[in-house]
């Protein structure tokens, strides 16, 4: 009977984790979109709105591949890579989800879109006003769609750099565009590049490039603005997107922003003090996803408080992902936080699956949460931070963090995590990998004023330890171990097939994916890190079996090139099976690697005869 109950589990651990391999490594899986909503008609060739998806496994080249939405085919492909896919909707497209098709699989339903009445424009950056906005006549100044913008209605901005004021100044402040017209639910306004063109707004002789906030009497809700690269031309203007609303009011200025695949360089190049955001968000329901913000701030400036998102007056239902940060100078690089202390409740801010890297100086810091009512959740999982040399990876005042499934890559500063308060927060700490730069401490108690030790503000469980001893007893599944990253100086923060990490985390059903969207767990149990193990997609064929990972079982069938010496029969399979109790024995090694394990399973089960 045991045997049988040791037999049926590995079957069933197969069956389980052949399913996880095909998401893993051949499925496509959308990752986001930056439309959710848009018309199927009017624009170029009168088939409406060009939609961009960011995911893995979509194919190099289109090949047989499509796209749907809500079951109906999309109409052309502008472009077509591993991660990304340009599509224009066409007549076909219907209110649904949209699914990429491959020889290998469709992706999971995980993306609604709403076709809606919208019209499509076209604008160039030539300045002086004229065009009709079409595709063959496009408007010559982004202030006419500006002037006439209604809710559903898009801009494609062709190529070139947009240097002119395509707004107007308010409050005494000078922003390249502003946009005071709102969009509504499932019809977006919508600000995007080209697909496949470079478009710049070169701004530095005020604040931000777009301001949404009360022109003309609105506040601008419901906007997207994608692929656009945002340059403050070295000068000190913060650059980037501003959703209005004055920081000591809760919920003010424009809600459900949607900033996707733009990038952010070359800003806030003064030495002010002035506490801001490259993309700061005021109210409720905002993404920014796909970002990259780089080179903005000063190097060695003491007290730099222009942060890169800066998460104000109580928004809620933020969603902070898949951004890159990197060479930077800033206060924090997520700031969540209230100027106004004790007053504003923060709900359901998700920072997950970004990048945020440094040179190791004191230039720059990870995300905080402060001044917050005690009550406020932020949930922080599966980033890579890497090389922080100020405070910490992330650094909690007020409020309860969840810190899950994050790689935190030789940190400095204070600590890895830091709480910097005993005022009312609260700290979960599960299946995080604390890679410490050799002095900072892996969690690190202190306030304004004096330094305490309060681990009942904490729970903490399954991380692992390494280059600064071992890590908090209160941590009873602690791993006090080299993590065996596959090459962190170098970037590649992956796990190795031998880290001790694998199998080793806590279950948490609610966040069942990794960095890159791969379905947790891919073995027994989550992998501690941002990552987790996935097997190569080809492996040798030592052992008579292909496409094989450690745990033994077989994810693609027996080698074409090797050959299984031996046909098992019932017979010597349970006489094989009754010596596997006894590890080493050279009778249950059948492929003789010296090792007694489930790969012998496999070899035995692809030599089976009846």
């Amino acid at each position: 009977m045991r045997i049988i109950y040791f037999l049926l589990a590995i079957i069933f651990s197969g069956t389980i984790l052949l399913d996880h391999k095909v998401l893993a490594m051949e499925v496509p899986n959308i990752f986001y979109s930056d439309l959710i909503n848009g018309p199927k008609n009017t624009g170029q060739n009168d088939k409406g709105a060009f939609v961009t998806i960011w995911g893995h496994s979509f194919g190099e080249t289109q090949g047989t591949s499509y796209v749907t939405i809500g079951g109906g085919q999309a109409s052309d492909y502008l472009v077509w890579s591993d991660k990304k896919i340009t599509f224009q909707l066409g007549p076909n497209a219907i209110t649904g989800n949209i699914v990429v098709h491959t020889p290998e699989g469709n992706s999971i339903e995980n993306i609604p879109f709403t076709v809606n009445s919208g019209h499509v424009y076209f604008a160039t950056n030539d300045d002086v006003i004229g065009g009709d906005g079409t595709f063959d006549d496009p408007w010559t100044h982004a202030m006419s769609f500006y002037a006439q913008a209604k809710p559903g209605d898009i801009l494609y901005l062709r190529q070139g750099t947009y240097t002119g004021q395509y707004g107007k100044t308010f409050m005494g402040a000078a922003y390249q565009v502003m946009s005071g017209i709102a969009g509504e639910e499932n019809a977006s306004i919508a600000w995007i590049a080209y697909p496949g063109e470079n478009v710049v707004f070169q701004w530095g002789k005020g604040r931000h490039f777009l301001f949404l906030d009360k022109a003309n009497g609105n506040e601008a809700h419901y906007q997207v603005v994608s692929q656009i690269i945002m340059d403050g031309a070295g000068e000190t203007a913060p650059g980037g997107v501003d959703t209005g609303g004055f920081y000591t009011n809760e919920e003010v200025g424009a809600h459900h922003l949607r900033i996707i695949g733009c990038r952010v360089t070359n800003a806030a190049k003064g030495t002010s003090t002035t506490m801001t955001g490259h993309l700061r968000i005021t109210n409720d329901g905002s993404k920014i996803l796909g970002n990259e913000i780089d080179n903005c701030g000063v190097k060695g400036y003491p007290f730099n408080n222009n942060h890169l998102i800066y998460i104000q007056c109580g928004a809620d239902n933020i969603e902070v992902a898949y951004n890159y940060f990197h060479d930077d100078a800033a206060g924090h690089c997520i700031q969540v936080h209230a100027d106004d202390p004790g007053k504003n409740q923060y709900d359901n801010v998700r920072i997950h699956s970004n990048l945020i890297t440094s040179d190791g100086s004191g230039d720059m810091r990870g995300p905080t949460m402060s001044n917050v009512l005690p009550d406020s959740t932020l949930y922080y999982y599966s980033n890579v931070v890497a090389n922080i040399g100020a405070f910490s990876a992330f650094n909690l005042v007020n409020g309860t963090a969840y810190i899950y499934n994050n790689t935190f890559y030789s940190i400095g500063g204070g600590g890895v995590l830091s709480l910097m308060s005993d005022n009312g927060q609260h700290m979960v700490i599960k299946n995080n990998i604390m890679w410490s730069n050799g002095t900072a401490p892996y969690v690190f108690f202190g306030s304004y004023s004096t330094e305490y030790s309060d681990w009942s503000n904490v729970t903490i469980a399954n991380n692992i330890y390494f280059n600064n001893g071992d890590g908090p007893t209160q941590d009873s599944n602690a791993i006090n171990s080299n993590p065996l990253l596959v090459d962190p100086a170098n970037g590649d923060y992956k796990l190795q097939a031998l880290s001790p990490a694998r199998d080793s985390g806590y279950l948490l059903e609610l966040f069942p994916y990794d960095y890159d969207n791969i379905i947790r767990p891919q073995g027994i149990s989550y992998d501690i890190g941002a990552f987790e193990y996935v097997s190569a997609a080809e492996e040798t064929c030592s052992d008579n079996i292909q496409n094989q990972d450690e745990t033994g079982i077989d994810c693609g069938g027996v080698c074409e090139a090797c050959v299984v010496l031996t046909t098992y029969t019932l017979t010597n399979f349970i006489s094989i099976i009754t010596n596997w109790l006894g590890i080493g024995n050279e009778t249950s090694d059948v492929n003789s690697d010296g090792i007694v394990n489930t790969r012998d399973l496999g070899v035995m089960m692809s030599g089976w005869s009846n």
